[in-house]
Parts: C-alpha cells; sequence; structure tokens
C-alpha cells in the first residue's frame, strides 16, 4: 500500500457556521486516530486518506453560512490531477461526512408527513431545531460504507458509551485493516498519525483482498463460521435471510470451550486452530461480546445475496419486523448502516429515543403503524434524534419542550409519558398528537389533607379519572397514571415526580373543583417558563 505524502487544501462551500461545532476529525482519547475516514477506487485508482484540520476562509453575514477549508492527508496528490477528478471526489466524500451532500430541509420534513395531522408539531418542532443547527440538518453518507458496518456493530451496547464504542472501532481497524504509514519526510507534522485501511465495500462484493492480508486471513475463518453455524434461514418478503441455528453464547470462554474448540475436533468441518485464533480475536475486537462478533459476520456474508444499497422500503420494514427471528443478527445495527453508511432514506434504527417519540409526541402505538405514516423515515430521523439527544443532554434551548421523553421516576425506570405537568412544560403541546389523546381525560386533584390515599383513589376510580395529581401548598408535584385492568381502572402509578421540582408559588391553584379535565387544568396555569 502506498504512503500517505501529500496533504492538500480542499475546501468546501456554504456550510451553516451552527454546524461547525459537530465536525468532528478526532476523539479526544484516541488523539492520533483519525475518524473521518476516506477510502474509494476512482477508475484503477485507489484513493484514501484523512482530514487533519479544517479553518474557515469565508463567512456570509446574510445567510450564515461559512466555506471551510479542510487540510486532507492522502496517497495522492489530488491537487496535481489534472482531470480534478480526484479531487473532485475527495471533496465530494468530505460533504457527505458532515452531512453537507444532501441535507435536510423543513419542507422535507413536512413532505415526509402521509397523514398530515404531524406537520404543525414537526414544522414548530424544525423551527426550534433551527437554532444549534441553522435552516438546514445534516445528512448524507456520514461513513464509507463498509467501515460503517464496523462502526454500529461497535455501537451495540457499548459498556460505556462512546468511550467503548471509539476503542472497538479502533481496535478493530488496528487489528484487521492495513497500517497506511505516514511518510516522514513530506508530513514530518503529522507523522505520529495512525491509519489503518479496511476494503471497501465494493472489494467485500467482489471479494478481493489482494491487498489486505490482514482481513483476508479473517475472513476465510469467517467463511467457514457463515457456512458451519449460519445454516437456518428466515423468509422475509419472498427472500431468505440466513440465522444461527443457536444463538451464541454472550461470555467468550464460553464460546470458546461449548463451540469454537468443538468446531476445532470436527475434522468434517474443516475448522482448525487458526480459524479459533481468528474468531477469538474478532470477538476480543469488539470488547469480548461475540454477539457483536456474530452480527458483523452476518453483516459481511449478507452482502453477497442481498446488497445494501438496493434495500427496499417495503423490503426494511419487513425485515425490521421479523429481524428478531434471525439469530445472529441485529436489526438494529442493521438499520443503522443502512441510514447513516448508506444514506437509504427510507430506513430509520428504533432506538428508546426514536420509540418514545413517536408514541409520546406523536401518539403513534406501533411501529408498524409509524413506518406507513411517513416517508423519508431515514431523514426524519435526524431530526428527532438531534432534538432527543439535546434534550437528553439538558440543552437549555430544548427545555421547555418533549418532557414525555425524559424520566419521570427516581431509579430512571418510567418515562414520565404523556401526563398533565410533562404536557403544561412543553410548549408544543397545543400541536401535539400525543396531548390531544389525553386533553380531554379526567384528573383529580389532591392537594395536602387528611384524606386517606386509599380513599382518594377510590374517589378517583369512580370518576373515571385518569390521572392524580398530587399538590404541595397548592403548587402542583407529582401526576400518578391509572393502571387498567379488563378495561376498567385497577390502581394508579407515580409517573412524575420531577416535573414539579420546577413549578413554584406562582404555579399555585386555589381550586373549587378538584376534577377536571387535563385541559382545564392546564388552562388554570400561567404559561410555563425555564428558568433555570
Amino acid at each position: 500500500m502506498e504512503e500517505i505524502k501529500y496533504s492538500c487544501e480542499v475546501e468546501i462551500e456554504n456550510v451553516p457556521v451552527k454546524w461547525l461545532p459537530k465536525i468532528e476529525l478526532f476523539y479526544p482519547d484516541l488523539p492520533g486516530f483519525p475518524i473521518m475516514y476516506i477510502h474509494f477506487v476512482l477508475g484503477n485508482k485507489r484513493i484514501y486518506g484523512f482530514p487533519v484540520t479544517f479553518s474557515v476562509s469565508s463567512y456570509n453575514h446574510d445567510n450564515k453560512n461559512c466555506n471551510i477549508k479542510f487540510l486532507f492527508l492522502c496517497n495522492v496528490n489530488i491537487s496535481n490531477d489534472e482531470s480534478y477528478s480526484y479531487y473532485k471526489k475527495v471533496k465530494q466524500e468530505l460533504e457527505n461526512r458532515i452531512g453537507l451532500s444532501d441535507p435536510i430541509t423543513k419542507d422535507q420534513i413536512l413532505e415526509s408527513c402521509i397523514d398530515p395531522k404531524y406537520k404543525e408539531f414537526l414544522e414548530k418542532l424544525f423551527d426550534i431545531c433551527t437554532n444549534l443547527y441553522g435552516k438546514i440538518l445534516p445528512y448524507g453518507h456520514f461513513y464509507e460504507e463498509f467501515y460503517s458496518i464496523v462502526k454500529f456493530v461497535s455501537a451495540f451496547l457499548p459498556k460505556t458509551g462512546r468511550q467503548s464504542e471509539m476503542r472497538m472501532l479502533y481496535n478493530f481497524l488496528s487489528t484487521y485493516g492495513e497500517i497506511i504509514n505516514i511518510d516522514h519526510n513530506n508530513l514530518p507534522n503529522w507523522s505520529f498519525m495512525e491509519f489503518f485501511l479496511l476494503p471497501t465495500y465494493q472489494d467485500i462484493k467482489d471479494n478481493d483482498f489482494s491487498q489486505f492480508k490482514k482481513f483476508s486471513e479473517l475472513y476465510s475463518s469467517m467463511k467457514k463460521i457463515w457456512d458451519i453455524e449460519y445454516v437456518n434461514h428466515v423468509e422475509i418478503e419472498h427472500h431468505n435471510f440466513k440465522s444461527l441455528e443457536v444463538a451464541w453464547d454472550k461470555n467468550k470462554e464460553k464460546l470458546r470451550e461449548n463451540k469454537l474448540l468443538k468446531l476445532e475436533q470436527n475434522s468434517e468441518n474443516n475448522f482448525n486452530r487458526e480459524d479459533t485464533y481468528q474468531i477469538e480475536r474478532l470477538v476480543d475486537a469488539f470488547n469480548r461480546h461475540p454477539w457483536r462478533a456474530c452480527y458483523f459476520i452476518w453483516a459481511v456474508f449478507t452482502i453477497k445475496d442481498f446488497d445494501y444499497n438496493l434495500w427496499s422500503k417495503d423490503l426494511f420494514q419487513k425485515f425490521y419486523s421479523k429481524g428478531n427471528q434471525i439469530k445472529g443478527c441485529s436489526e438494529k445495527v442493521v438499520a443503522c448502516y443502512l441510514q447513516q453508511g448508506f444514506a437509504n432514506k427510507d430506513v430509520i434504527p428504533i432506538d428508546t429515543w426514536i420509540k418514545t417519540f413517536y408514541e409520546y409526541a406523536l401518539g403513534i402505538n406501533s411501529t408498524k403503524k409509524f413506518f406507513n405514516s411517513f416517508i423519508n423515515l431515514g431523514k426524519l430521523e435526524r431530526l428527532i434524534w438531534l432534538v432527543s439527544q439535546a434534550n437528553k443532554t439538558n440543552i437549555r434551548t430544548y427545555m421547555e419542550l418533549l418532557w414525555c421523553q425524559r424520566y419521570g421516576v427516581n431509579n430512571n425506570k418510567k418515562f414520565r409519558g404523556i401526563n398533565p405537568l410533562s404536557c403544561y412544560e412543553c410548549k408544543l403541546h397545543h400541536c401535539c398528537c400525543g396531548y390531544k389523546s389525553i386533553k380531554t381525560n379526567k384528573l383529580l386533584i389532591k392537594n395536602n389533607d387528611n384524606t386517606q390515599w386509599d380513599n382518594f383513589k377510590d374517589k378517583a376510580k369512580n370518576n373515571n379519572c385518569e390521572f392524580i395529581c398530587i399538590m404541595e401548598n397548592n403548587i402542583p408535584k407529582k401526576i400518578y397514571k391509572a393502571i387498567y385492568k379488563r378495561n376498567s381502572i385497577d390502581d394508579y402509578y407515580l409517573i412524575d415526580e420531577f416535573s414539579g421540582y420546577l413549578l413554584k408559588e406562582a404555579h399555585s391553584l386555589d381550586l373549587s373543583n378538584d376534577i377536571m379535565t387535563v385541559n382545564e387544568f392546564i388552562e388554570l396555569l400561567p404559561e410555563f417558563h425555564y428558568e433555570g
């Protein structure tokens, strides 16, 4: 493999200034490991490299956009390319990595709504999101295709969050990627960098690892596992997806004893000590979690039968609904790399934040209904994810919306969900489908008095109250929600003991009636403003 010995400035135009803090070239714990990875073959030439710095080259005060220049290190002098084709391709790849290649507009979000009742809510949510991201949101091939598979397998249940994920990504690349030297003479300031090259997605499809010796050795052992272990089939949309006969153990030592060594002892399998070594190293690279190794093997060999570039919305949705039947595969991992590595606009990974968003804010009670209510789900997911993550980290701009997505009781066991206090403190409740589903429900209000709790619950049940609000000194503090049994209220459980912390004397209520609708309750309170 050629050394990296050239540096070139690549200018990207019209980048929203608000995106600059999100452009990440390195992870602090791995300072010599570039994470914006570029690798492609153009014509017969393999091009690879990475940016190490960027700077603002010009700024447009009117539209709040700027031009930025990346200092890009490469194995080819792309500045000296007569046809300019290498430079243009590198520029295109960098635009993809920062999400500028196919950005999300408000019109696209509104057009994604098959049912128009969601439009007003999503429009106002998008407008709030512009406070942090500007008038467009990032979208594109955030990662090179094959790199994205490694990246999202690493992101499966990382023990310490992103730190574990980045460590696994580095472990995999340094173990199975080809080491690419940085020329000390031409690039003395950057010779400390560590860059490892994996095959491209097309290399995997073509089964061409002639320049990737380390990955070729791994691939050979994985192929044996694929042929021996993935012998079952799950039919989805007239396609047969391969599945493990029996799911692997989560414990690496048990996997070694109960699986790998037994395969090695069976002469019919042609599985030898070197294969055991390779599979063990693969498990180690993914932080000693055999399931991640399974997911990676499945992802690599499924390429042969189902080109990830060709997945339709219908195939994805049916795969997602039945993917849990495939042992040795994670439908969420597949959704992540299809969406962010292959830029499939019809794909959306369902995590906690997406599920709580469509259940609470959109008032949709099933994944299937959510899928059928929108097009371009991949782009919609970016809006949901950006807002949910900002919400999760308590960014002040988002402290007056989507309280339903936050945990509501100690030990983080239950979400607040749609309830009178979480909805009151959300500035979007007036156009929220979730709120509309409870606004006419009854609420029983209990102040500090001597009424026994059991008697109070009986009163709530007898009046068919969905919620109980506990007040302290006339200030709403806690919300209990009804538990149903055989279509009638059986009991109440605490759903929100935190929203009330934000309320004080200005929110006190002097009530003549202790039973009212949720909407009547909210209208009695002054407009909520978060004060920190």
